[in-house]
């Protein structure tokens, strides 16, 4: 105590030393001292008559400044109050500062008579130009807790307290205020700044429960989901505003709906109190008064002290799910009407038609040969419509195993059959739920499928397999063929009421062979393509080249041709594409094209555009001339031609045989065959 009492008196002595002289005799802290500095500086030399200092607040800014600290007033409260109860047989002051030193809130313990008049008042600014130095503002403005004691204070009117004050801190760490407890010099201790660090403590974590919480609340009120918040006795607790919008119910009726009898009550219940995590129900049918809503269910049991307390319930809708799936399996259009290449009259003006009836809902038939680009004109009309934003499904109806085309297209229930998925799958229809469905190569539906595509085409409802109720869809179709639909109707093997059904508005793009004028267009396209793809490695058609595009028949159409400049480019050794590069079904088929022609007008050889005088293949003349040699160059040349174009399909399908037989038009044996004949290396 006497220790206590030296330092105090070395304090008020350091104190009046400086209001003398403007030095401090005696030990003070660094931080005092330089307040007491600020304050001379502010013209604070009035030590006796402060009560001047505490002008009336005013009321329209001290409601302001409580209102920007409502969130923290009411946090600390009661913690307050509760303070000032267990101190009441003491004197003290227990207040509370926001950010700017502003008093937001205060307690009175005990008998207020200790404390200077006309302080301690809501709004006053307890910073160093109005209370001097003061434990709250050093609190803050250090940012560490602080005892100020008597002397230290700069107005001797508070030289016989005591002021405890620490800083309380966002989530984020910045100073949002602080806590203050104001006494007699005889009774503030160390003690009673470890109170106030609790009480500060005990402030910024319920500040941040209260931030949590309230988060929580925000999102459980604006999520685009449907939360049940169920008790242990399965009562509704709490519904999200979203949940009534979902199930078209209103939000007064919410809370009287039995959620947890919608499902197998006794496994929904043994499941959550057997204590399992959280499981799903990725499709459920809720009964709601009657009416089936189907769901992606989420139940997450809630658990306190290792006590089922209550269940979240996360309800969305098949649709959200499936716009969901959509996106991640890209299954969007990816072209529009500008990127069909053409100049053809006959398909600009099926474009304009294809355009004007892209706005309704109509179905739509493409017929057209295979490789003409059905698909690209199918992409294009979704494209065009008002389904833009909704998804495009692509189902080919030739490569579905007959077995399982049911399921692919109209989807299936758990355990509609041997090797079904155990949570049942939606079908290609409902995947194309508010856009559009594109049924590639639907000759080759079988019959008994076509019974059922046309009841769904009908009134637009599907039901899956194994399911015992039907579900709206808002979708349009579009089919295509490279058959005449007309003569499979015919030929029993198309049902004449769903041609009827989906031929609305028909559409038949010519072959290739029958727009002569697009070949060279659509060449100079692709190798434009594949010449920015290959990093601006640039190369050209020679006009012999050319020559023979324009003569070649195409049979695989636009898709034929893509392939056929892709193999030029890379067999070509030069920037020059020359007509030998080209496929040697290719060549050969032009140059038996002009043997032929030149019989026919008597003439006696066949020159490839742009070989030099007196080269000459095919002629009847050459070979009985020089049968031996002759023949043996045209036939490496073949044998060439045929090695180089397997090798460039093999590149271009990334090693895979197969596909490259088929760019060529070549079975699978056939190109295995000729691998081994021409000694191709496949690794």
């Amino acid at each position: 105590m006497g220790k206590t009492k030296n330092r105090r008196e070395e304090l008020k002595r350091a104190w009046q030393s400086f209001k003398q002289r403007g030095s401090a005799d005696g030990e003070v802290r660094q931080e005092v001292f330089e307040s007491w500095e600020r304050c001379r500086q502010l013209n604070q030399t009035d030590f006796h008559n402060d009560k001047k200092r505490w002008p009336p607040a005013d009321d329209e800014k001290v409601q302001k400044i409580l209102n920007q600290n409502e969130i923290l007033i009411s946090t600390a409260a009661l913690l307050l109050s509760r303070i000032a109860e267990m101190v009441s047989d003491s004197q003290y002051v227990i207040s509370l500062h926001d950010r700017h030193c502003y008093m937001i809130d205060r307690y009175f313990a005990g008998n207020s008579l200790v404390f200077p008049q006309g302080s301690f008042q809501i709004g006053e600014k307890w910073d160093e130009a109005h209370f001097g130095t003061n434990a709250p503002h050093l609190c803050m403005k250090y940012d560490k807790p602080f005892l100020l004691d008597g002397a230290e204070h700069y107005y001797e009117i508070f030289h016989h307290l005591s002021c405890v004050a620490v800083p309380i801190h966002s989530e984020e760490g910045e100073i949002i205020g602080c806590v203050s407890m104001i006494g007699s010099y005889s009774e503030n201790t160390s003690h009673t700044l470890g109170l106030v660090s609790a009480v500060a403590y005990l402030i910024e974590t319920q500040l941040k429960l209260t931030k949590t919480v309230q988060t929580a609340a925000a999102s459980f009120d604006t999520v685009a989901e449907g939360w049940v918040v169920l008790n242990a006795d399965y009562t509704v607790r709490r519904v999200s505003p979203y949940t009534g919008h979902m199930l078209n119910v209103k939000k007064e009726e919410l809370r009287n709906l039995n959620f947890a009898g919608m499902f197998a009550y006794e496994d929904f219940k043994k499941r959550l109190e057997d204590g399992e995590a959280s499981f799903s129900y990725p499709e459920y049918d809720l009964d709601i008064d009657g009416r089936k809503v189907r769901c992606n269910v989420t139940v997450a049991p809630v658990k306190i002290m290792n006590r089922f307390v209550g269940v979240v319930l996360i309800l969305r809708e098949i649709k959200d799910v499936i716009r969901l799936a959509n996106k991640v399996m890209g299954n969007r259009s990816y072209y529009c009407f500008s990127d069909i290449i053409t100049e053809d009259k006959e398909i600009m003006a099926q474009i304009k038609t294809m355009k004007s009836i892209a706005a309704t809902d109509c179905s739509v038939l493409i017929e057209g040969e295979s490789g003409v680009g059905k698909e690209l004109f199918a992409h294009s009309i979704h494209s065009a419509s008002r389904r833009l934003s909704g998804p495009f499904i692509v189902v080919n109806c030739a490569s579905i195993p007959q077995n399982l085309v049911e399921s692919e297209l109209f989807g299936y229930e758990k355990g509609a059959f041997t090797g079904a998925s155990s949570n049942g799958s939606p079908g290609k229809f409902e995947l194309a739920d508010g856009g559009t469905i594109f049924l590639d190569e639907i000759g080759e539906l079988p019959l008994e499928i076509q019974a059922k595509l046309l009841r769904v085409l009908d009134n637009h409802r599907v039901r899956r397999i194994g399911a015992k109720t039907e579900h709206p869809l808002d979708i349009r179709v579009i089919a295509a063929t490279n058959r005449h639909l007309w003569d499979e109707v015919e030929k029993k093997n198309f049902r004449g009421d769903l041609y009827f059904r989906i031929n609305v508005v028909k559409f038949n793009i010519p072959p290739l062979r029958e727009r002569r004028g697009d070949v060279l267009l659509l060449a100079d396209y692709f190798l434009s393509n594949i010449s920015r793809k290959e990093e601006n490695i640039y190369k050209q058609f020679t006009e012999g080249f050319r020559q023979m595009i324009q003569e070649y028949s195409w049979p695989g159409n636009v898709r034929e041709l893509q392939n056929a400049v892709a193999r030029a480019f890379y067999a070509s050794r030069t920037s020059l594409i020359e007509a030998e590069d080209l496929p040697q079904e290719v060549v050969s088929r032009v140059l038996e094209i002009r043997g032929n022609g030149d019989k026919a007008s008597g003439q006696g050889e066949t020159k490839l555009p742009g070989a030099k005088s007196g080269t000459a293949y095919g002629s009847e003349n050459e070979k009985a001339e020089k049968p031996a040699h002759c023949n043996a160059n045209y036939a490496q040349t073949k044998m060439q031609f045929e090695c180089e174009s397997i090798l460039a399909a093999i590149r271009m399908n990334n090693g895979n045989v197969t596909a490259a037989g088929m760019s060529l038009g070549m079975s699978k044996s056939t190109i295995y065959r000729k691998i081994k004949k021409y000694g191709i290396r496949l690794n």
